[in-house]
């Protein structure tokens, strides 16, 4: 693989919090083609968002155990 990205935080004050947009742009060359890691790699940004709200909720990342 031979990739290059960009990525950005836009964070926008809300009446009751903050709203945050995330965008990651990455071009290059993969043998098999970006689609299929593409859904992995929001998988992994999505998880990042998520212990990141926690923190911000809560002071700690880690989910609630059930």
């Amino acid at each position: 693989m031979g990739l290059s990205g960009s990525m950005t935080w836009k964070f926008d004050a809300q009446e009751k919090g903050t709203t945050i947009e995330v965008r990651y742009a990455v071009g290059g060359y993969s043998p098999g083609g970006l689609k299929e890691v593409a859904p992995l790699v929001d998988g992994v940004l999505r998880a990042q968002l998520d212990r990141y709200q926690r923190y911000v909720d809560t002071g700690k990342p880690e989910a609630p155990k059930p």
